[in-house]
């Protein structure tokens, strides 16, 4: 396994905003810059009557808009998406290269050294989503060191899928 470049724990802010802070720890920023660019980037999509001027509305952060966040960074990515009943599927990138399941493309970027943003189920919310992100073996869960339950290790992610990753997005 080649190291991957290390990245530094965000904490996300509200109940709702670790997807804001696993791009945060992806883009070394902080989560109040990224929620500044949310909001300029889709300000009537994002802006809740109940707060006040500025404030972003009690919404999560959906794939579409990490990956869009990604590209006007810059930021080289891949979207995986895993099967949703845990049958096989296989991503085929080009008919001439042989085809390859979502969970092994995951971990052979991360052990090529990549991160990858992992959309999991909350471990807080029953049938809610969450997003970490994974460099290397480390998990890093932005809702780490608040109470409760979350994601710490990597040791058991394989075939069986048991994260029960619903996406991922690799980064470069």
């Amino acid at each position: 396994m080649i190291d991957a470049r290390p990245i530094k724990l965000v904490r996300q802010t509200t109940r709702f905003n670790c997807g804001s802070a696993c791009l945060a720890m992806v883009l070394g920023v902080s989560v109040e810059d990224v929620e500044t660019y949310r909001l300029r980037r889709a300000p009537g999509e994002l802006k809740d009557p109940k707060t006040g001027p500025g404030e972003i509305a009690e919404v999560g952060v959906f794939a579409e808009e990490m990956l869009a966040v990604l590209w006007d960074a810059g930021i080289p990515h891949l979207f995986v998406r895993f099967p949703v009943t845990g049958g096989d599927v296989y991503d085929r990138v080009c008919e001439n290269l042989p085809a390859i399941s979502p969970v092994d493309r995951v971990v052979g970027h991360l052990n090529a050294g990549g991160i990858a943003i992992l959309a999991v189920n909350s471990l807080r919310t029953p049938g809610g989503g969450h997003w970490i992100v994974a460099n290397g073996t480390r998990l890093l869960d932005p809702r780490e060191g608040s109470d409760g339950p979350t994601y710490t290790t990597m040791a058991e992610f394989d075939q069986e899928n048991p994260l029960d990753v619903h996406d991922a997005i690799l980064v470069a």
